[in-house]
């Protein structure tokens, strides 16, 4: 199954909660044979390497509250991969 798991506000890599609860289900999701793309706020190093593909989004200006506004770009990477569910 392609999944695609949108957290824009998360940032990732990143030592916070949120961004160890995100790597952790994408990388169960993948460990179980799922297609996984998540999408994410970049940290300040590089993606973690593995079978999980990452996209970079950030909030619309730097805003966590104001994801809601990247709906367009979030539905148009999900038609795009085919996604068949989107978290």
């Amino acid at each position: 199954m392609t999944i695609l798991y949108a957290g824009i506000d998360q940032t990732v890599p990143g030592a916070h909660g949120g961004s160890v609860h995100m790597t952790a289900v994408a990388d169960g999701l993948a460990a179980l044979g799922h297609e996984v793309h998540v999408l994410v706020t970049p940290g300040s190093i590089p993606f973690p390497e593995g079978p999980v593909r990452w996209h970079a989004m950030t909030p619309w200006a730097g805003i966590r509250q104001a994801r809601f506004l990247r709906a367009r770009q979030v539905l148009r990477l999900a038609k795009a991969i085919r996604a068949e569910v989107v978290i």
